[in-house]
């Protein structure tokens, strides 16, 4: 099954701002990672599934 981003986020997962918690940074990453995991998000898609999920600042680390 492969899932794509609005199924993605039906699954309610936290987005992220940024922050200068490390320890914020370090949950959101594990949660995220264990997320796609359960979630059978195929690798080469979940680069897409986890910038679906940054806001503000953060989204704009990944423009062109």
């Amino acid at each position: 099954m492969t899932m794509n981003i609005s199924d993605f986020k039906r699954l309610q997962q936290a987005t992220f701002s940024c922050t200068r918690k490390l320890l914020d940074v370090e949950k959101w990453l594990v949660d995220m990672t264990n997320l796609l995991k359960e979630a059978h998000v195929p690798e080469e898609y979940q680069i897409e599934m986890v910038k679906a999920q940054l806001t503000g600042m953060a989204k704009t680390w990944w423009l062109p």
